[in-house]
């Protein structure tokens, strides 16, 4: 976690995790599923809502926020 750490000169507010999920879409032609990327806290709650579509799109939503991403959460 150390090496990935990049100081910000505001700080970080707070930490959160990525958990990747799944996000049905339908429409006329059918239904289909699709990955989806969102930022959570150490018990699984959300933090951000909508999702995200991709992992550098979290990436770059909590860096605006001000959330620092520990990893991945299990």
């Amino acid at each position: 976690m150390v090496s990935t750490f990049r100081p910000r000169a505001e700080g970080f507010r707070r930490v959160g995790y990525l958990k990747q999920a799944r996000r049905e879409h339908i429409n006329h032609l059918g239904a289909w599923s699709a990955n989806a990327w969102r930022i959570v806290d150490e018990s699984g709650v959300d933090m951000v809502q909508p999702w995200c579509d991709k992992k550098t799109e979290a990436h770059h939503t909590a860096g605006q926020l001000g959330i620092f991403l520990a990893g991945l959460h299990q």
